[in-house]
């Protein structure tokens, strides 16, 4: 898939994080984050977004201790790499906002199972509860980041 991202210069968004939803058990791990270290995410030089930060399905005890420093650690080696914030618990929701850099985050609703609008609340309140200027981070999340690295001509 890199690959192809790479020859047509398109971006690439990837579940983070369990599939309880899948019905082969086996397959329920594709997404978690010991999987997703081991992916040279630098084959294509265009963006790539792990969706949930990686943590869907996942509890407050794996984030931190599993999840983040991992993340973070892969963040770091991969210019190209982004997370979203994709139908995340509002504590979880917190919890990444005060660890991934804001310029690698990019929102995302995960439109087909939680209303849209609802993200947005989520993400507003996590803003205004930690920064004092939550109307510079939200824009960042929502539109800069999105234009610059997903919208891109």
């Amino acid at each position: 898939i890199l690959e192809s991202c790479k020859k047509t210069k398109l971006p690439l968004i990837i579940h983070g994080g369990k599939s309880p939803l899948i019905k082969k058990k086996k397959s329920w791990n594709y997404g978690v984050i010991e999987n997703l270290v081991n992916v040279d995410w630098g084959i294509s030089k265009y963006t790539v977004v792990i969706s949930h930060a990686g943590s869907y399905g996942c509890d407050e005890s794996e984030l931190e201790i599993s999840i983040l420093p991992k993340l973070n650690r892969l963040l770091s080696k991969f210019d190209n790499l982004f997370i979203d914030t994709a139908d995340l618990d509002i504590d979880v929701l917190i919890k990444i906002l005060k660890t991934i850099d804001k310029d690698r985050i990019i929102f995302g609703s995960d439109a087909l199972y939680e209303l849209q609008w609802i993200s947005i609340v989520k993400l507003v309140h996590a803003l205004k509860t930690n920064w004092s200027k939550a109307e510079e981070r939200f824009l960042k999340i929502t539109s800069f980041n999105p234009i610059k690295y997903i919208l891109r001509e």
